[in-house]
């Protein structure tokens, strides 16, 4: 082959790698598309994905709020639910504040008053208003200044938790994720409700990292 022949293929290969996509089953976006944030997408990888926030939260809503220990007492329990008590055990950076927040906003309207939630992650705001309530630099509003915090009855802890696995031979790697929930009673200890775990199992051979 000639220097020129040589050159000329060249040229060729580098112009068809610049007009493939870069990994086989991908799709080319040009400007900017708007997702349905409950499908699937072109590079979603193994670990938990859009989709997922919805469908883990509906469970958890359906199951909770028909168990009668929790739902059926004379007044609504209070109920903590916060990012800090779901913990993170596996590989993938995950925003958890989006399953929390996603879980309480969804049984808040669920519940209808059945259940009552209580913020501790507003306890410094909460702190500076009372106090300007009580020196009477601010009006009382509707409510009696006075009266003491709320305490709770439950606290929403979970766990996400997975196994990891990669063929080195094909490049597929796989991954089994568990999201588990409990209801922990805040004066006795006892774990007064667990949920179904929400589980999944997925595999790639593409070259996706879960962020």
């Amino acid at each position: 082959m000639t220097i020129r022949q040589f050159g000329l293929l060249a040229a060729v290969t580098i112009a068809a790698l610049a007009a493939t996509p870069a990994m086989a089953g991908t799709k080319r976006i040009e400007g900017v598309q708007d997702l349905d944030p409950d499908s699937k997408a072109d590079n979603d990888g193994v670990g938990i994905a859009s989709r997922d926030i919805a469908a883990i939260s509906d469970a958890i809503v359906r199951d909770l709020l028909n168990y009668p220990e929790v739902i059926d007492r004379p007044l609504p329990p209070r109920v903590i639910i916060q990012a800090s008590d779901l913990r993170n055990m596996t590989m993938q950076r995950f925003q958890r504040d989006m399953l929390t927040d996603a879980l309480r906003s969804q049984l808040n309207r669920s519940a209808r008053g059945k259940l009552r939630f209580i913020s501790r992650e507003s306890a410094e705001v909460v702190e500076q208003e009372r106090a300007m309530k009580q020196d009477g630099f601010v009006s009382a509003g509707t409510t009696d200044p006075n009266r003491m915090r709320s305490g709770a009855d439950y606290r929403m802890v979970g766990k996400i938790t997975s196994i990891d696995t990669r063929n080195v031979g094909t490049g597929t790697q796989q991954r089994f994720t568990q999201i588990m929930f409990e209801l922990v009673d805040l004066t006795t200890g006892d774990i007064v409700w667990t949920g179904e775990p929400n589980k999944f199992k997925r595999a790639t051979d593409m070259d996706i990292v879960d962020q």
